[in-house]
């Protein structure tokens, strides 16, 4: 509540050539769906990664004592995962903004159509108003599989090469073993 009324104050504070460009249902819009993906993301992922960090930070320490050489293959496994994971974290955020825009200007479209309504139906505008506002959801949608793919692929390959480091680790490990009991 308190990140909405600071947000909402902010936009009571702007001058009125900034308002003139702006739709008054683009912004109230704009405002429930800011905050909200701003508290959600706080939430979550901050405890995700502090998380990965005290396990990434643990097996590299454990690693790194024990056989220095399995600690680098594992530190290098991770660098490439950190890698993929913030390419992939970029590319989400990417396509959020792009999306918020577009839920924007739909909601933006929605909303001034319902607040003029009997200026539309007098016009009979319905279906102009109507194919506005699609054009928006076409597009959200299209962005939204792009999107999709490019996150879920970025993750893959993070995951992979999570998987492949504690794989090779384990390998170069194996080896070490019957190297020192021979």
């Amino acid at each position: 509540l308190a990140l909405r009324r600071a947000l909402f104050l902010k936009l009571l504070s702007k001058g009125p050539a900034w308002h003139s460009r702006r739709s008054a249902a683009e912004l109230a819009e704009q405002l429930a769906s800011d905050t909200l993906a701003f508290q959600s993301g706080i939430g979550e992922h901050f405890t995700n990664i502090l998380r990965v960090m005290a396990i990434a930070s643990t097996c590299l320490v454990i690693s790194v004592a024990n056989e220095r050489r399995v600690g680098m293959v594992l530190a290098a496994g991770f660098l490439v995962t950190t890698w993929c994971v913030v390419a992939s974290k970029r590319a989400a955020e990417g396509a959020l903004l792009v999306q918020q825009w577009a839920y924007t200007k739909a909601g933006g479209v929605a909303g001034t159509a319902l607040s003029s309504l009997r200026t539309v139906v007098a016009f009979n505008g319905q279906q102009r108003e109507v194919e506005r506002y699609q054009r928006f959801a076409q597009f959200v949608s299209a962005e939204g599989v792009r999107s999709g793919l490019v996150v879920g692929m970025s993750w893959g390959a993070a995951r992979l090469s999570n998987l492949c480091s504690v794989a090779v680790g384990f390998y170069v490990a194996s080896f070490l073993v019957v190297r020192s009991y021979s």
